[in-house]
């Protein structure tokens, strides 16, 4: 147990070191990037939404 204690206060101390050399991106780029994301997934979401219906009508026809 004595030996746990030391390795976890060194992993949250590299973990620190590690995370104040990230780059953040800035709000403005945040922004632009939720916007991309969330307009690419609604557009999926249509596409997934349209190709169901026609297969399913393609189906409804053939039985």
């Amino acid at each position: 147990m004595k030996q746990i204690i030391p390795k976890i206060r060194e992993y949250y101390g590299e973990t620190v070191q590690e995370v104040k050399k990230c780059t953040w991106p800035t709000k403005d780029e945040l922004i632009e990037t939720t916007v991309v994301v969330i307009v690419g997934v609604i557009a999926l979401s249509i596409f997934i939404a349209v190709a169901d219906y026609i297969m399913k009508q393609i189906i409804d026809t053939l039985m």
